[in-house]
């Protein structure tokens, strides 16, 4: 690639983001990252700077001017902006009294839906610029479905929300531009902590019953869908939800997966 595609992700220090920034180093692109937990900061780079350029960028993507600092920061330091993914969302919280309830609410929707309306928008006049312009954003399975075991409604209902931004989003710059806008809802996603041997094997086993393909999704599985919807192989998919859950949504048992 003669000249190196750029790419912003928000929440891209751990999990499902930092394996969506290793995959796209390693596909030639330069990464800048957006999140606001900057622990470790130097051995994150340390380790995606293996793969090529990717700078960090400490701002909180719940506040309006600092999504356009941002993107005006990675423009001047990349010079272009050709993908954005909007995958930075908040802590679920799985219990909480009453008080808390609605700072869930506020913590979770100016996260996900308005950090992501914010970046979308203050990155559209660069995008637009690109020869392959294009958003995805990180939803969730339970976008779809509605719980009141353990899991924050707040975290529901701001997924689904991102959802449907997405649609209008692609409707929008579709229209304008021909950039396209996607999201990808993952079910459970195996992460890091889950290699710690005090993990609860009686949960995974029972996972491996429920889910049909028997255990959780990698995050570097996510990261090779959102890749695909991002590069020029799915250049006439728009406005799309994509769901990869090993087949779980197909059984009885998506509640009882979410409570664990």
């Amino acid at each position: 690639m003669k000249d190196k595609k750029v790419a912003i992700i928000t929440g891209g220090a751990s999990g499902i983001g930092f394996e969506i920034a290793k995959k796209l180093l390693k596909q030639k692109c330069n990464v800048a990252i957006i999140d606001k937990e900057f622990q470790n900061n130097g051995i994150l780079l340390q380790n995606l700077n293996r793969y090529g350029k990717c700078n960090f960028y400490n701002f909180d993507i719940s506040k309006k001017t600092n999504c356009k600092l941002a993107v005006e920061k990675i423009f001047k330091d990349f010079n272009s902006i050709d993908f954005l993914v909007n995958n930075a969302a908040p802590k679920r919280k799985k219990k909480y009294v009453d008080n808390l309830l609605f700072n869930d609410w506020k913590r979770q929707s100016e996260t996900v839906i308005s950090g992501t309306l914010y970046l979308s928008n203050y990155a559209y006049k660069y995008l637009k610029s690109s020869k392959n312009g294009s958003i995805v954003n990180i939803s969730s399975v339970i976008s779809e479905e509605v719980s009141n075991k353990n899991c924050s409604w707040a975290y529901h209902v701001s997924k689904a929300g991102l959802n449907h931004l997405t649609r209008v989003l692609a409707e929008k710059f579709g229209k304008e531009s021909c950039i396209r806008v996607n999201a990808v809802a993952p079910a459970l996603v195996k992460r890091l902590n889950l290699e710690k041997k005090d993990i609860n094997q009686d949960h995974e086993e029972l996972l491996k019953k429920i889910i049909p393909l028997k255990r959780r999704a990698k995050a570097s599985e996510v990261a090779e869908l959102v890749f695909f919807l991002l590069s020029k192989k799915s250049s006439y998919i728009t406005g799309q939800v994509i769901t990869i859950d090993g087949g779980l949504g197909l059984t009885e048992n998506f509640e009882l997966s979410t409570s664990l």
